[in-house]
């Protein structure tokens, strides 16, 4: 029954409810155009960058910025053929890094005191809720 059902689903077409105006696209009561998505997408970029520079590299506010490392992702090596669990491509020895990545952060840790004592004091910043960012 279940096979048949998900046959039905991914073979039949549901009712459109998606139609263009000019440049907007219109879904039910929803309209929007592709500046508007585009809009999105750069807002939702900098706020990833601004909550990985603050919340989990700690590289925002005292410390700066020349902190985060030079990664030029068009020079990375991937082996998509490694099928090991835990591969990653910061494992591949084609790539260079500028600090060693297994101990960066802690280095940092020990080194730099506004983030010892954000770790010590537990004042590291609570996640935003989802409301919020959205």
């Amino acid at each position: 029954m279940r096979t048949y059902g998900m046959k039905i689903r991914y073979t039949t077409k549901g009712e459109a409810r998606v139609s263009w105006k000019g440049e907007r696209i219109c879904i039910d009561k929803i309209s929007f155009t592709m500046g508007d998505i585009r809009a999105v997408v750069h807002g939702l970029y900098e706020t990833v960058i601004e909550r990985l520079k603050n919340d989990v590299l700690f590289v925002g506010g005292q410390e700066t910025a020349t902190a985060l490392l030079k990664i030029d992702i068009h020079q990375l090596f991937d082996n998509a053929a490694e099928m090991t669990e835990d591969w990653s491509f910061l494992q591949d020895t084609r790539n260079v890094w500028e600090v060693n990545g297994e101990r960066w952060m802690w280095d940092r840790l020990f080194k730099e005191q506004g983030i010892k004592r954000r770790f010590i004091s537990g004042d590291i910043p609570r996640s935003r809720r989802r409301e919020d960012i959205v």
